[in-house]
């Protein structure tokens, strides 16, 4: 069945990335929220498309790195950093690799990027599929980290994954290596989690939207970059036998954790790769969460509105580009999608559910 939207019936998405028609193959009948293609990941990977000249992430100073998604479901962000040079390793749980490995053979394989050499931007690079639960030791260790760049998209849905995933990050990580981490806020609690047990391990900074791509982003969805703090990386490299730091409370970590806990900094990065903080006003867009189908949505807690920082600058909203471009159009249609289905389902489910 042949759609251009992303509904309970369909069975692929079509995408365009850094001038490649892509074929991204999903599971509409999965129970597992990896087999399907969320707008996070689109968002991710249109900023790396837009930011491919210039920057900390451009495509000179990608190509030839070594990079690594998480939770990477249908593989857009990793496939992106494929098409930017990147020597990749992409990886889910074992469920979701057979899903995986078609979306790679479809728009990646070296068989597919020969025939479409015309109308890339730059030499590409490789991807891999691998198996990866998050916190697992075995399956850390036999993706050869540290890795140059690691990226995640909409991988934060639920408060109990949390830990694992920062642990994980934390284990396949040097010191040098950055982490983006795209996703939809859909629960207050969640997003507090984040920001509160990031701040332990990592430098956290939130991506203006104005450096994402004008058409493919949304107030609710946002993006964040990850780079540890000397200590956490001491404490990694130190320990021994596992390659997994720990998560749990340490005096240099917590030190003054209550005063800096998530001091998150909206940041531009520049011609120079220099960070610049931006006067910002701290606040959250409570009405902004989103549910979109199959995705379970916890009960809201509260959050400190000191842990999260926003922009100045209004960036260019999606919802201006109806008349521009029809990728445009099919974005805001998708996101006209995601907000009416919260308002149907209407539901909040209780804490102690399995998500």
């Amino acid at each position: 069945m042949e759609l251009r939207m992303n509904s309970e019936q369909s069975t692929f998405v079509k995408f365009q990335l850094f001038g490649l028609d892509m074929r991204l193959a999903q599971d509409p009948n999965s129970q597992h929220l990896g087999k399907t293609v969320w707008d996070a990941s689109m968002v991710l990977a249109k900023y790396l498309e837009r930011n491919e000249n210039k920057g900390e992430f451009s495509r000179k100073k990608l190509a030839g790195k070594r990079a690594l998604e998480l939770g990477a479901g249908c593989g857009l962000a990793g496939m992106g950093l494929c098409l930017l040079g990147c020597h990749v390793v992409t990886t889910d749980q074992r469920d979701v690799l057979p899903l995986l490995q078609q979306n790679i053979d479809w728009n990646v394989s070296s068989a597919v990027l020969s025939a479409a050499d015309s109308s890339l931007r730059g030499p590409v690079g490789d991807v891999l599929v691998a198996e990866l639960d998050w916190g697992n030791d075995a399956h850390v260790k036999a993706v050869n980290p540290p890795f140059d760049l690691v990226v995640a998209a909409d991988v934060l849905y639920a408060e109990h994954l949390v830990e694992p995933l920062l642990r994980t990050i934390a284990a396949v990580t040097g010191p040098r290596t950055t982490t983006l981490i795209s996703y939809e806020l859909r629960s207050h609690s969640v997003h507090t989690a984040f920001l509160e047990q990031s701040s332990r391990l990592f430098s956290v900074r939130k991506i203006p939207h104005a450096k994402m791509h004008p058409l493919f982003q949304h107030p609710s969805i946002d993006i964040y970059a990850l780079r540890k703090l000397p200590q956490a990386h001491s404490r990694s490299s130190t320990s021994s036998p596992s390659p997994t730091p720990s998560l749990q409370s340490d005096g240099a970590a917590e030190s003054g954790s209550s005063d800096r806990t998530a001091q998150i900094a909206v940041a531009s990065v520049d011609d120079d790769n220099e960070c610049k903080d931006t006067s910002t006003t701290p606040q959250i867009e409570s009405g902004k969460p989103s549910v979109s189908n199959n995705v379970r949505q916890p009960n809201e807690g509260s959050v400190d509105c000191s842990l999260v920082e926003t922009e100045s600058d209004a960036p260019e909203r999606f919802d201006t580009c109806r008349d521009k471009e029809e990728p445009g159009a099919v974005w805001a249609s998708r996101r006209a999608g995601v907000e009416a289905a919260r308002l149907l389902a209407g539901i909040k489910l209780d804490s102690s559910d399995d998500h």
